[in-house]
């Protein structure tokens, strides 16, 4: 794919950084903001830095990309990687107002005040004779872009913090009391971003020649816009109690304390807009290989940079990071194996006849004992007893497999589409043999994604990523991939679609049916209703969340999704597992006596690995409070501002 021309602007712009805040700007960034502004030129490339805000991996996290670690901070994975980042001081409840690896407060507002320079500054432009035809109206569009990503800046800000200081003009710092504003009440936030995304939607066009992928199109707009107001409808915000306490100096309440059931309709016609832009646009729910529902879902990932389904991208280039990340630290594979996914994320996966495999409560959680069991859902048939032999696709082609978990068999589609698992194969033109994540003495190091010797480098749940892997390349020969990073695609709109109307109607029709069937039909999933429960609000709230589980994991909702639905303390306060991966040496040698096999012979060896290998494993106790919902304002700002109030529990 040849290198898309404006896209090397974010590049280019690079030298263009600087750190101020918003509040902050020195005299000589205020020049050279005059300089960039004299010629169209410099102003794309200020433009372009714009752009990269999407891209750069700023500390540990990139916000909406391959990068972020959001993953390993709730239910979906564990990172392994033993090094002290976010995810570990997320899990364990180690930070707050003065350590908040994730937080973006000065990152975001930073580049709020570049957009506001751009949108003030792009109309000053003088063009050439000669760039007027070309420029005219190029110049229209690229300050709605700006307006987009300020947008999209003081969502960011919204979905962490809730209530924030909402600068819609550049700040006159010669009066340092112009600095010091106030939170704005999430409802001012949300209208506002709504707005701002409305008029730049009207200057967009819906799409652009190839050579200009990834720029900001009405689609991009529409789609947050709705994201913004299913986020605004749900119960985090919608009427909190709990943040009755949030009230300004001036006495302005930050959180409405009344429900409004009114949001939901608003979000839902939000996403049906965006629906309804799509089918205008050429935007579907792509099926890349109809024939065969895993690979019709993975090749979204692993090989769309085509995608008719992306509403924007994200535009990584060609590299090979996410395919080392994804796949096993066994030497004959040649990845480094960073992420384990959670047993609590498999269990998330239907059957394939559309039943949940367990018993949930009303939230749609997964109902656990206080050993980490979960009640089988009879209805399901599905035994965690037992093996099976048959047929799996390996990435390539159809693979016989041997000796599968029961666990494993008759699954969602997207099951074999983004998880690795024991017995499995990935790859069989480079590796011909299946994975290994059962450990047992004597066996060969090269050879095992679960390496005891390894502890921290490999996989420590029993669980790999397979999503996003491309069975393509080759790792141990420097084969590189492209994907883009579906910043906003037409799934998740469907899945808004459905939750709002389900949770506006007082019991689902077929708006809410059509909606998600819509997501379910492209992987061979049965469409609901299918049980009594579904036709129901709270049965529909279930399938709908659990939904939104799978087709969205490892796309950076989930640890969003479990916030604004409230329901974080049981998903991130609670023990996370895996399988039996990491057995301590008494533990296989109380297994060899019992079954008579001897652990010094290699095959007995793995036979008494594989006896102790199915079984829940604890991994850690998660740590999440009530005050973990929103992050805190950093202290700095605190001690900065003295109209700013901190977050509840802070």
């Amino acid at each position: 794919m040849k290198k898309i021309k404006f896209i090397l602007l974010f590049i280019c712009s690079v030298m263009l950084t600087t750190s101020c805040d918003y509040l902050d700007i020195a005299p000589t960034e205020v020049s050279s903001e005059e300089e960039i502004f004299s010629d169209i030129k410099t102003a794309e490339l200020a433009l372009g830095r714009i752009y990269w805000s999407l891209y750069w991996d700023h500390g540990s996290l990139r916000r909406d990309g391959f990068k972020s670690e959001l993953g390993a901070c709730t239910d979906e994975m564990y990172d392994h990687w033993e090094t002290p980042a976010s995810r570990l001081l997320y899990n364990s409840g180690a930070w707050g107002a003065s350590n908040n690896p994730l937080g973006e407060w000065k990152f975001m507002y930073n580049f709020v005040r570049r957009a506001t320079v751009f949108i003030d500054n792009i109309d000053k432009v003088e063009l050439k004779a000669t760039q007027i035809a070309y420029y005219s109206d190029r110049v229209k569009q690229y300050k709605e872009e700006a307006r987009f990503f300020r947008a999209y800046f003081f969502f960011d800000l919204f979905r962490q913090y809730g209530a924030i200081p909402l600068p819609k003009e550049l700040v006159d710092i010669s009066n340092v009391e112009n600095t010091m504003l106030p939170r704005a009440s999430v409802t001012e936030v949300v209208d506002y971003i709504c707005s701002e995304l409305d008029i730049a939607a009207a200057g967009l066009p819906d799409s652009y020649s190839t050579q200009e992928l990834g720029r900001i199109t009405k689609g991009a707009c529409l789609a947050l816009k709705a994201r913004t107001l299913l986020y605004m409808a749900s119960p985090l915000y919608n009427g909190n109690k709990m943040y009755a306490d949030q009230i300004n100096p001036d006495g302005t309440q930050l959180f409405p304390q009344g429900y409004d059931k009114e949001l939901w309709k608003r979000a839902a016609e939000a996403a049906q807009a965006v629906i309804d832009w799509s089918a205008r646009a050429g935007i579907i729910l792509e099926q890349p290989n109809p024939s065969n529902p895993v690979d019709n879902y993975a090749k979204l990932f692993y090989d769309n940079t085509h995608s008719k389904e992306i509403i924007l991208p994200g535009l990584l280039g060609t590299d090979m990071t996410i395919d080392q990340e994804c796949t096993s630290n066994a030497g004959d594979y040649g990845g480094y194996g960073k992420f384990s996914v959670l047993q609590e994320m498999v269990d998330a996966y239907e059957t394939k006849d559309g039943y949940f495999p367990f018993k949930m409560d009303d939230d749609g959680c997964v109902i656990y004992d206080a050993n980490g069991n979960p009640q089988i859902n009879p209805e399901s048939g599905y035994t965690e007893t037992g093996f099976w032999s048959g047929e799996l696709h390996d990435g390539k082609t159809m693979k016989h497999v041997e000796n599968i978990s029961n666990m494993y068999k008759d699954r969602d589609p997207r099951f074999y589409a983004s998880i690795l698992f024991q017995g499995t194969y990935w790859k069989s033109e480079f590796v011909n043999r299946p994975l290994y994540y059962a450990y047992w003495l004597n066996n060969s190091d090269d050879f095992f994604e679960g390496n005891k010797k390894l502890v921290g480098k490999s996989c420590e749940t029993g669980y790999g990523i397979r999503k996003w892997m491309d069975p393509n390349i080759n790792l141990k020969m420097s084969w590189r991939t492209s994907h883009h990073y579906p910043l906003f695609r037409l799934a998740e709109q469907y899945l808004n679609c459905a939750e709002a109307w389900n949770e506006y109607l007082d019991r689902p029709d077929d708006k809410v049916y059509s909606a998600i069937n819509a997501v379910r039909n492209r992987v061979g999933i049965p469409s609901l209703p299918i049980t009594e429960e579904d036709k129901t609000q709270v049965g529909m709230r279930k399938r709908i969340r659990n939904e939104r589980r799978v087709e969205l994991f490892y796309e950076n909702h989930r640890f969003y999704d479990v916030r604004r639905w409230m329901i974080a303390k049981k998903v991130d306060g609670a023990n996370v597992t895996g399988m039996n991966s990491l057995p301590v040496i008494q533990e296989l040698e109380k297994a060899a006596q019992q079954s008579g096999l001897n652990l010094n012979v290699p095959s007995e060896s793995k036979q008494v690995g594989l006896s102790v290998f199915y079984k829940r494993s604890k991994l850690m106790k998660r740590v999440f409070e009530d005050k973990h919902y929103l992050f805190p304002i950093p202290q700095t700002e605190i001690d900065k501002n003295k109209n700013l109030i901190q977050n509840h529990g802070w």
